[in-house]
């Protein structure tokens, strides 16, 4: 695994929450968790609708570099296409990586759509979008250091199957959504 031009990150006292050699660390006191620099926090989102539009949920789950999850949220959003739940995810998930002050940040989502427009590379011309994008690049733009990486669905199995469950419940206790 490569650090790029940050240093390895001290896997050992991140994991404890001890500074190694500290006088707390000696008396087996605990502290809040280092942030070690370059441990980049992964945001894996995902929204997905039944029928396009149909009714749509979000999910997104927080990674710490160890891979232990920080915070994973489903949520049902009502009718609407896959692209607005895509945006609706990534809001979401920026909103708790926020939170958890998790900077730097990379974002995996399975839209490279969303992707693409969130790094300039495609512009957004859906009016339905425009606001959404405007939001999700606040939110980014909030917490500073954010990549965005289009990865295959297979990779962000965590984030779809919380959108499958999110849907499934709703499904389930609702009849007005179609089977």
């Amino acid at each position: 695994m490569s650090y790029g031009h940050y240093p390895k990150p001290a896997r050992l006292e991140a994991r404890s929450g001890l500074r190694l050699g500290s006088a707390d660390a000696r008396r087996g006191r605990r502290r809040a968790p280092i942030r070690c620099r370059g441990a980049r926090l992964t945001l894996r989102c995902d929204g997905g609708a039944r029928g396009n539009p149909g009714p749509a949920a979000f999910g997104y789950a927080l990674i710490d570099p160890a891979g232990a999850e920080v915070e994973a949220r489903g949520e049902a959003i009502g009718p609407a296409t896959n692209n607005v739940a895509e945006y609706r995810a990534l809001i979401a998930g920026l909103a708790a990586a926020e939170k958890h002050r998790a900077v730097p940040l990379t974002v995996c989502m399975d839209s490279e759509l969303v992707v693409r427009q969130m790094t300039g590379e495609y512009r957004v011309k859906h009016a339905g979008l425009k606001p959404l994008h405007v939001e999700a690049r606040r939110a980014a733009d909030r917490l500073g250091r954010v990549r965005f990486v289009a990865v295959r669905r297979e990779e962000n199995a965590r984030a779809d199957g919380i959108v499958n469950e999110t849907l499934d419940r709703v499904q389930s206790q609702s009849s007005e959504f179609p089977r």
